[in-house]
């Protein structure tokens, strides 16, 4: 897929390819982050040593660094060496990778755990006015999530909607418990999708109810809402679809969610608030 992100390039830029738009963040190796640390110091070596400074006039970010000649001297940096500005604000942004890297490194050695999350928080974390100008060694979270919905495409079910539910956000649905559902997610401002259509081993495809993006951890996860479940061959079809599911690697609670309803059991929407604040926000 070609993002903006993909497109940036430089001799000095250094960034991780994400693996999956599924299953959150990367995990690294104590290996793989040695890598990237002796990565991100070579390119550290070839980048100049000013100090970078930043300050907004009429709402244009101006760069300045410090002068070596003149110890506390500051020199503007003029448009025409914006390129100077953007060695030396990646300069600093790789030196706070390293930074987290050691924490990380650390952090492993003492509870055997890395926080992977932390190194791509670096950049998010920026001052505006360089994180404007480097560019992130990591997927930020805007990139991120523009390419997760550009591969999560919804609507796909080939069987049509004759009686549906339009949603607040101006798609129909096929009950008025998917709306329900559909509107909660709108409302609290998490990403979905309306029938994706997914791939699976077992089965030409599935259509789940919700494909969903937990924006703070990047794991994608599935909703299905079973309305029927009363009738024998309903809980039948049932059974199936949540076993293609947990042979997929999904299993509810890690990946999937659920929710039921049936003849004397109505939808529990305060439950499906409580669901959607323990898996996806």
């Amino acid at each position: 897929m070609n993002t903006s992100f993909e497109k940036q390039s430089s001799l000095l830029s250094i960034k991780i390819q994400e693996e999956s738009f599924d299953k959150g963040y990367n995990d690294m190796s104590v290996r793989e982050l040695l890598q990237l640390k002796k990565k991100i110091a070579e390119r550290i070596e070839l980048l100049p040593k000013e100090g970078l400074i930043t300050s907004k006039s009429n709402n244009v970010w101006q760069y300045y660094y410090y002068c070596r000649t003149y110890p506390g001297q500051k020199v503007y940096i003029p448009r025409e060496r914006a390129e100077y500005a953007e060695q030396l604000a990646t300069r600093d942004y790789y030196e706070l990778i390293v930074s987290e890297i050691d924490r990380q490194l650390e952090l492993e050695s003492r509870v055997g755990k890395i926080n992977t999350k932390r190194l791509y928080d670096v950049y998010e974390n920026l001052k505006p006015a360089v994180k404007a100008i480097v560019t992130p060694v990591f997927m930020p979270d805007s990139e991120y999530l523009k390419c997760w919905i550009e591969s999560h495409p919804g609507n796909s079910n080939p069987y049509s909607i004759d009686t549906g539910y339009e949603t607040e956000r101006g798609e129909t649905v096929r009950s008025k418990s998917e709306k329900i559902i559909a509107d909660k997610l709108y409302s609290m401002g998490i990403p979905y999708s309306y029938e994706y259509r997914l791939f699976v081993k077992g089965a030409r495809a599935m259509y789940p109810d919700f494909t969903i993006l937990n924006t703070n951890t990047r794991r994608t996860w599935y909703w299905e809402h079973f309305g029927l479940t009363d009738d024998d061959s309903y809980r039948d079809n049932m059974s199936h679809k949540l076993n293609l599911y947990e042979n997929n690697g999904f299993f509810l609670g890690d990946g999937l969610i659920i929710t039921t309803e049936g003849e004397h059991t109505s939808l529990d929407i305060k439950l499906i608030g409580a669901k959607i604040q323990k898996y996806l926000i």
